[in-house]
Parts: C-alpha cells; sequence; structure tokens
C-alpha cells in the first residue's frame, strides 16, 4: 500500500485549495495518509477535513499517550512516538526542546511514507518580539525524505507574499533540486537549510554505523 505523509507549517491556519485538490486525489485513489497531530496549523487542517471526508486510511502520530486533536475517526490508527531523548522543562514546567522531541515522531513518518506532501511557509515574524523565524519542521522534514529519496510534493508560501494567500507548487526528487529552490529564498531559509542537512546527514550516518555495529553482533 501507498503512503503519503502531509506535514506543514503551524502558522498556515488553513488548507490552500490546490492542496486540498491533491488531498481528494489521494484519497480517490486509496493511498494510506500519515499525519502529526498538532492542534495548530496544517496538521489540524488536515486532520479536520480528513475527519469531514470520513476517510478511513488515516494514522495520527504523536509523542503524547492521547493525541492534541481530538477529532478523530474510531477508525484512525493512533501511534505513539518515544522519543530517542528526554524532555527537558524550565522551572515553569514548559518544555524547552519540544521541537527537537517532534523530530523523532517525524522521522518516523519519513521512514514509513514513500512520499509527502509538505505546505510550508518558510518564515514567521512573532509579533510579541519582531524575531522573524524559519519555519524549520515542515523544512526538515522535506529534507529527510529527500535524503531518502523519496519524492515531495511542496505547496510554498513566502511570508512576504502581500496577497497573504499565494502558493507555488514544486515538485523535488533530489536534495540538490531542493537546494536551488531554496538559494532563491530569504538568506535565514538558506542557512537553517545547510544547517539541517549537515544534521541530518550525521544522523544517517550514526544510524547506519549503529545498524552495521548490531549486524556484526
Amino acid at each position: 500500500m501507498t503512503v503519503v505523509f502531509i506535514s506543514g507549517s503551524r502558522t498556515i491556519p488553513y488548507l490552500p485549495p490546490e492542496a486540498q485538490a491533491r488531498i481528494d486525489n489521494m484519497i480517490d485513489n486509496g493511498l494510506d495518509i500519515v499525519v502529526g497531530d498538532s492542534e495548530s496549523g496544517v496538521d489540524s487542517k488536515v486532520v479536520s477535513y480528513l475527519y469531514e471526508r470520513r476517510y478511513s486510511s488515516v494514522s495520527v502520530y504523536s509523542i503524547h499517550s492521547t493525541s492534541r486533536i481530538r477529532q478523530l475517526l474510531p477508525g484512525w490508527s493512533f501511534q505513539k512516538i518515544t522519543p530517542g531523548i528526554p524532555a527537558r522543562e524550565d522551572k515553569n514546567g514548559n518544555i524547552t526542546n519540544r521541537r527537537k522531541l517532534e523530530t523523532y515522531k517525524d522521522r518516523a513518518m519519513c521512514n514509513l511514507c514513500n512520499f509527502a506532501l509538505v505546505i510550508w511557509q518558510d518564515t514567521y515574524t512573532n509579533h510579541r518580539f519582531g524575531q522573524k523565524s524559519v519555519s524549520a519542521g515542515s523544512l526538515r522534514n522535506a529534507i529527510q525524505l529527500l535524503l531518502e529519496e523519496k519524492p515531495v510534493t511542496l505547496y510554498h508560501k513566502s511570508e512576504d507574499d502581500v496577497l497573504g494567500d499565494h502558493f507555488t507548487h514544486q515538485e523535488f526528487r533530489s536534495i540538490c533540486e531542493l537546494e536551488k529552490f531554496v538559494q532563491g529564498l530569504d538568506g535565514a531559509v538558506q542557512e537553517r537549510f545547510s544547517k539541517i542537512v549537515k544534521e541530518e546527514s550525521k544522523f544517517a550516518e550514526e544510524a547506519l554505523a549503529m545498524e552495521q555495529q548490531h549486524f556484526d553482533l
């Protein structure tokens, strides 16, 4: 069975029509869909849409014991992923390394799927502090998949888009193609891309070494 991993930025509060049409095509073809459980952004909108369509071949992944998104169909599969690192908390009990924990969940979905749909806003601004940040989770997903030579369909939105709802459609089959695309984006995105590629390449090398060591034993 063909498995597709759908992910996207927490800053996108809706499904763009072109991405929704792509999901409709997945449903029509009976693909298995895996998605995370973020209660905001693309994850929540994808889950809500699949719920409305009453589509049964869905698996929701989480690092928690129960899904943060409560509106799930009874027949859906819920998968808890245990991160390989402990959670760290500040003095107020807030988890400070949540993104790293979520990365383990995303890797599980990347390993399972055959290809992915990523709905990505490249940067966002924290208006409270006036800081621009890169939407790195979705970018990392695309990098992980392409390093595994799995195709990625990307719907991309720039934070600087004055219309606020314009997405470009890209199809990637290699990390080199994504790198070329990123070169036309904000410098902060380019820097984060390079950093993530190095991190994921190192992770893959270490995982291969551990697998080889286990095999030798």
